[in-house]
């Protein structure tokens, strides 16, 4: 599943999510960056940044993979913080009926 989106990325969000990866080169994560920040094809990111198409398009798919895991995360975050606010608030209210002193 696709989690970034060509030229719609800010920069970085894509050096965060090159940072969880074991990729070095900075020739693929200016490929990259052309490629989600700044709208260019793959085939023209990787011809104007040196890099091989099919190499840029399997580190594109590693980052992807990291940014899933991440939103995966961030999901689960949210269902526990809902249900904190949740019982927060039932606890909130119980005070104010008075049935907890």
């Amino acid at each position: 599943m696709k989690h970034l989106v060509q030229g719609a990325e800010k920069t970085e969000k894509i050096d965060l999510l090159i940072s969880l990866t074991s990729l070095d080169s900075e020739d693929m994560r200016s490929a990259m960056v052309d490629h989600f920040c700044r709208n260019m094809k793959r085939s023209d990111s990787a011809l104007i940044n040196n890099v091989k198409e099919p190499n840029l398009s399997r580190d594109i798919k590693k980052i992807n993979e990291v940014a899933g895991k991440l939103e995966r995360l961030k999901e689960m975050d949210w269902v526990k913080y809902k249900e904190y606010k949740n019982k927060a608030a039932l606890y909130d209210a119980a005070l104010l009926k008075g049935v907890i002193c």
